[in-house]
């Protein structure tokens, strides 16, 4: 899965949510491999 965010204030936002902490819980039973969250960042290319 890759997502997109506008800033470190939204993903701390979405990381705080009930969703996503609700899922962080359950993942490892419909994972094959442990959750592995990577940060990067970036500029977009202008073709």
């Amino acid at each position: 899965m890759v997502e997109i965010w506008q800033d470190e204030a939204a993903v701390a936002a979405h990381n705080a949510s009930e969703h996503f902490t609700g899922f962080v819980g359950v993942a490892k039973q419909f994972l094959t491999s442990p959750l592995a969250i990577k940060a990067f960042s970036g500029q977009p290319i202008n073709k």
